[in-house]
């Protein structure tokens, strides 16, 4: 079959699974193993290099469809394993993360305009990112939430420059209010920002669709896959 079929006929199929099970609503477990069958078998035929480029879209894809046929199926659903078996990454639970409104260096703009930057967001988060990013500083506000230490721990898609002279960098999807974006968590040699600085890419002005300034409170949601 030809590639760009291929690719077609999956890309079509997973969202069209997504579309259905993501209501939560009238959902028929008995339509659900060979439309998951055929899923599997579309993304086994996809190749290495293609499946890379599709992930970070796909991740969110699928995991929107378990986390809304868990709750209808249970967790040792065959149908909900398969799912799970072309997520490329899991976390076990969401993660509030509550920060604070601050002005940054002002070399996002320049970093998140770059084509290849544009390309990969594009490919692996869905979006194309504004020039800039919304800085938010983490200081402990919630008792027990995690730290940018511990976010740099966390697995994620991977942003690889074509020239070395750039660093690569992790994007870890989140929602604000709403909006999804994507922290960015660059190298920690690199980080032009202070340790507690976080920088959240979108595709719309963080501080306009959101009505924020200096010193506002800002909760995301890091985007549970599964």
């Amino acid at each position: 079959m030809d590639i760009q079929i291929a690719l077609y006929d999956f890309a079509a199929s997973a969202g069209a699974l997504e579309g259905y099970a993501y209501p939560k609503v009238k959902i028929d477990p008995a339509y659900l193993p060979k439309w998951t069958d055929h899923l599997v078998a579309a993304y086994q035929e996809l190749s290495p290099e293609v499946r890379d480029k599709i992930q970070g879209a796909l991740d969110g894809t699928l995991g929107r469809a378990v986390r809304a046929l868990i709750p209808v199926l249970g967790e040792d659903d065959e149908t909900v394993k398969k799912l799970k078996s072309m997520i490329s990454f899991r976390r076990d639970e969401s993660l509030e993360l509550t920060g604070r409104v601050v002005s940054g260096v002002q070399e996002a703009s320049f970093f998140t305009g770059l084509d290849w930057v544009q390309e990969q967001c594009m490919e692996k988060l869905g979006f194309r990112p504004y020039p800039g990013t919304l800085n938010l500083s983490m200081e402990i506000l919630v008792e027990g939430q995690p730290t940018v230490k511990d976010l740099r721990k966390q697995e994620g898609p991977k942003l690889i420059p074509p020239d070395p002279n750039f660093c690569a960098a992790t994007v870890l999807p989140v929602y604000l209010g709403g909006v999804k974006g994507a922290i960015v968590v660059p190298a920690e040699d690199v980080n032009v920002h202070g340790k507690q600085i976080l920088e959240v890419l979108a595709p719309l002005k963080l501080r306009d669709c959101l009505g924020v300034k200096d010193g506002d409170l800002v909760t995301l949601v890091l985007d549970r896959f599964v």
